[in-house]
This record gives C-alpha cells, structure tokens and sequence, in this order.
C-alpha cells in the first residue's frame, strides 16, 4: 500500500510538472489568438445604468492579454517572480530594457519628423513628377519606400505612405491595390538593410553585440538580391494593372502638406547624424540604445520649444491673457495704498481666473505636436514584448528552448562539409524563420528563436555556420511578415488603414499574392547569405 501511494504520489507530481511545462506554450498560442481576432467587450451593456457607461468598452488584444497571461503563469507557480526580473533584465548580451529603450526611442525619432510633414511632402513631391504613366508612378512608390524604410523603419513607411497612395489613387481614379503591395512588400524586404530597419534586427543584434557597420556588412548584400527579386517579381505580377496610361491630372500643391519646415530640416539633420553616429559606434564606447537616446532627446527638447512659443506666447491665447493678467496685478499691487494686505488680495482674485487658465492649458497641450508624437508611439508593444521576453525565458526554463536546439543541431551537424554546413543552417533557420512568422508573429517568434540559437547545443558550430543561422533568422523575421497579414504587427496596422478608408484585402487573398512574390525572394536571399559566408570562409 505504501508503494502504492508512493507511485501515485509520484505520477501526479509528474503529471503537474508536464501541466506546468505545457502552460507557456500554451500562452503563446493564447497571445496569437487575440493577436489575429482581437475582442471588443462591453461589460455595462446589460446592465442598469447611465447610457453612456452602457456604451463604454475596451478591446481585448495583444497589448493586454500577455499581462494577464503572465500573472496566471505567476498564480499557477509556472514561473516566480525572481523570474520575471532575470528575463526583463535579460543577461550580459541581451537586455529586453535596451532594445525597448532603442525602439522607442528610434520611434521618436521617426514619428516627430513625420509630424513636420516632411515624409508627405516628399511623397506628394516625387509623385506629382510620375505625369501620366502607372508604370512610372509604380516605380517610384517602389523607390519611394525602399528609400524611406533604410533610413527610418518598415513600420514607420507603412503609417505614411499608405494613407498617400489610398488618397492619390482614389483622386486619379486608379486601382489601388498593386501600388499599395509594391509599398508593403519592399517596406518589410528593405528593412533588412540597417540595424534599425526593423525591431526584430535590433532584437538579434543585441543579442549577439552586432555592430552597425558589421550588420550592414553582412547584410546589404542579400537585402539588395531580396530588393531585386521583389521588385522584378511585383512588375511581373502587376505588369496589366500598371501598363494604361493615367488620364486625371494630378493637381496637388506639395507645400501644403509642409507644416514645419524649420522642424523638417531640424528633424532631417538629427536622424542623418544619428545614423553617422551609429555607423561610427564600434569606434565610441556608448551603447546603441544611449545614442538613440540622445538624439530623441533632442528631438523632443525641438518639440517642447516649438510648442512653448506657439501655445504660450501666442498673444490672444488665454495663458498668455493670464500671464498679462498677473503682470498686470503684480503692479497695480506695487502701487496699492490700501489697508488690504497683499495675501488678501492675491487669495481673494487670482484662484478662480488660475484654475480656468489652468484647464484651458490641459486642452491646449492635448493638440500640441509634443503630445501628438507621443500619443502616436506604439504603446501597445511595450508589455507585449516585455511578457513575450517573460513567457519565452519560461520556455527556456523548462527546457523547450534546449530540446529545439538540440533537434536543429543533429540537423546542421549531418552535413558533411563545412559548406554545405553552412547552407544547411542558413535554410533550416530562414525556412523555419519565414514559416514560424506567420504562426507566431515576426517579433515573439525572433524572441522565441534568438532564445533557441543562443542555446549551448548550437554554440560548437564555426563562426561562418553560426552568422549564417542568425542573419538567416534576421532574414526570416522580415521577409516572413510578407506571407500574411498576421505575420508582423505592420501587417495588422496596414490592414486596419486600408479598412478604415473601405478598402479590403482578405487573408487568403494576400496569402495568394505574398507566395507568389515572396517564395523566390527567399531562396534567392537566402542562397546569397550562403554564398556571402561561403566566399569569405575562403578568401578572408
């Protein structure tokens, strides 16, 4: 009997641990869930009270249901709090508070030149040069996008361009969907280029200390081979939309869309000079996420100033009547002769006209460009990387992250050269990259991978087949996101702007477009990252 209870005693302990080991899978399964079909709730609808608050609601997504997650898996004993401080603190080589601190920051950066008008005004400039030809105006939405996304980001072309190219095209009467492809697919294949192309780079480099100059290095020359392949295969695809010629006019003055042109160049020469500056980091002992910093910190000083004089010193406004108003006072109070004492006179006039001016400010600083930068920050990434980090770093714990690195390693370890070692590891991983985005989503799947790579069962591998497995999973995080919808967040976003000016794009229709463009992209990327490791293997 009492082995009996021994053995059972035992299989519930095992059983609880294997319930344990599958709740963090469990939770990313969750999060893709609501990542695709997020939920709108309206909790007061049934119930008596004011209409208002009947009508109020709030949406269940990805911003919110990994935090929940979390603190289930905290409840549930899957993960302790000790835990949660070591994956937000990360390690020696990957710190998640520095990659946030760096992307937004970059954010700023990018969001407060866009605020100027600056992006529109390029935009509206280089179309209006494209006169009646699609193919002309097809191009240069191609170039137009490439150009924008090496020096900002993919997310950030993505929120300009689109709203422009549904204006114009709807104003020419043209089809818009094959401009609006060319614009998303170059987007997520050009933000390879640069570190700072797409968060998911940044993510990886940090992880393995790769420096902005070594980065661009080692991947300029297949984010061209991807460059190339897109762009040839987008104009085969949509060679019969783009070929009639365009009958309407375009009659658009591009200095209207200009709002600050002092701030345009302002915010110009800050992020060229940020970018020299991060060109030139392995030669300055300062971390990536510090000079990023610096420079939004001055972006953000240009925009407070700005708005201190626009808002503030506005003759008419009413702060600047309440300024006047306590100049005024001050020395009419100088010069009273009056028993009544100075605090009297202060308490007795100054409150009433204060606390209305005050609230005047509130709404003044809500319409102000300071506020309009921040209000456009991508806030809902915030705890969705951070609990991504946490339930990822809980996969690592019960061994999920070892046991996939040990499967990959027989994998890469069977071939029999030190070539096709490195073509094996570049097309296990870019393959599996590319396909998991669209499981997973491109940033929790490069988190969930940088994790597996940087497992101790990969480490025996050459320098030549380890570069090849992680600029293979740079690769894969971004050109994944051009298979469907869900693949990155950009994608979402994308979809949410089209619908919100009645245009549609299906899941199954962008899946048929993203094959058809996107399948030889990645051979042919991934064939020039092997090629690349390969020559220099043997001549460096």
């Amino acid at each position: 009997k009492d082995f009996t209870d021994s053995e059972n005693s035992t299989m519930s302990g095992s059983e609880a641990h294997l319930v344990l080991r599958l709740l963090p899978i469990v939770s990313v399964i969750i999060i893709m869930v609501f990542l695709v079909k997020p939920v709108k709730v309206t909790p007061f609808r049934c119930l008596p009270v004011r209409p208002s608050l009947q009508e109020s609601s709030f949406w269940i997504d990805y911003s919110n249901v990994p935090v929940v997650l979390v603190l289930l898996l905290l409840a549930c004993q899957a993960l302790t709090p000790s835990q949660v401080i070591e994956a937000m603190a990360g390690d020696a080589n990957l710190q998640p508070y520095a990659i946030i601190i760096l992307f937004f920051a970059l954010a700023y950066l990018c969001v407060s030149l866009d605020i100027t008008g600056c992006f529109d005004y390029i935009s509206v400039k280089a179309i209006k040069r494209t006169s009646s030809s699609r193919t002309k105006l097809f191009f240069l939405i191609i170039g137009l996008s490439s150009a924008l996304t090496v020096v900002t980001s993919n997310d950030i072309v993505i929120l300009t361009i689109t709203p422009i190219i549904c204006s114009f095209t709807r104003f020419i009467k043209i089809d818009p969907y094959p401009f609006l492809y060319a614009e998303f697919f170059v987007a997520n294949v050009w933000s390879m280029a640069l570190f700072i192309g797409n968060p998911t780079n940044i993510i990886v480099g940090e992880a393995y200390s790769i420096g902005f100059l070594e980065y661009s290095a080692w991947m300029i020359l297949p984010t061209i081979a991807a460059g190339v392949t897109t762009i040839v295969s987008l104009y085969v695809l949509f060679f019969k939309d783009i070929a009639p010629q365009i009958h309407t006019e375009i009659d658009l003055d591009e200095n209207t869309f200009l709002k600050d042109k002092k701030g345009a160049i302002f915010g110009g020469v800050c992020m060229g000079t940020c970018l020299v500056v991060l060109m030139c980091s392995s030669l300055i002992p300062i971390p990536l996420w510090t000079i990023c910093v610096i420079f939004a910190g001055l972006m953000l000083m240009k925009d407070i100033h700005n708005d201190y004089h626009l808002l503030l010193k506005v003759p008419g406004s009413e702060v600047y009547e309440m300024e006047e108003e306590f100049e005024t006072r001050g020395r009419s109070r100088r010069s009273l002769t009056t028993s009544m004492s100075e605090d009297s006179l202060y308490e007795e006039h100054i409150p009433i006209r204060t606390i209305s001016a005050q609230n005047s400010i509130l709404n003044r600083l809500s319409t102000t460009s300071t506020w309009a930068v921040i209000a456009r920050l991508p806030w809902k990434i915030l705890p969705f990387v951070f609990c991504i980090f946490i339930i990822v770093y809980d996969l690592q714990v019960f061994g999920w992250t070892h046991e996939i690195a040990k499967l990959l390693a027989s994998v890469i370890s069977s071939a029999q050269t030190p070539e096709t070692e490195i073509i094996t590891a570049t097309f296990l991983i870019g393959s599996l990259s590319t396909f998991m985005c669209n499981v997973l989503n491109n940033q929790p799947m490069t988190i969930l991978f940088t994790g597996i790579l940087r497992d101790y069962s990969l480490s025996s591998f050459s320098i030549h087949t380890t570069r090849g497995m992680l600029f293979s999973l740079i690769i894969g995080s971004n050109l994944g996101a051009n298979f469907t919808l869900i693949g990155a967040l950009a994608g979402i976003m994308w979809n949410a702007l089209l619908e919100q000016r009645n245009l549609s794009v299906s899941y199954l229709q962008f899946l048929k477009y993203g094959c058809l463009v996107m399948t030889q992209v990645v051979v042919v990327t991934l064939a020039t990252l092997s090629l690349e490791l390969i020559v220099h293997r043997h001549f460096f």
